[in-house]
């Protein structure tokens, strides 16, 4: 039986912000996550409710020297909806993924 390690927080992509589930490939080069609004301005105010809201986008990191770096965000993600859940197929050239979109 494999012996699975207590989970730590991945430090370049833990924002105040929520980071939701991940995925990884499988030489654990590069790593899918949603996120509400990683470091974009996908944030309103809604001033009749005083509530912040945004939509949850995916974001790819790769490791860089034993850090996670090359933050980007995936080109479907959108102010109009929302992609999350992602997951890589067994061959790791699918992504799959929950949204909202029409």
């Amino acid at each position: 039986m494999e012996h699975i390690a207590k989970p730590t927080p991945i430090e370049e992509l833990n924002t105040k912000f929520h980071e939701g589930p991940l995925t990884m490939s499988k030489d654990r080069s590069t790593v899918y996550f949603s996120s509400e609004s990683f470091n974009e301005k996908l944030y309103e105010k809604d001033k009749s409710k005083r509530l912040k809201y945004g939509q949850v986008g995916l974001y790819k990191a790769v490791k860089v020297n034993g850090k996670w770096a090359e933050i980007t965000p995936l080109p479907f993600n959108s102010k109009s909806y929302s992609t999350s859940n992602p997951s890589l197929g067994k061959d790791d050239n699918t992504l799959y993924f929950s949204s909202n979109m029409p």
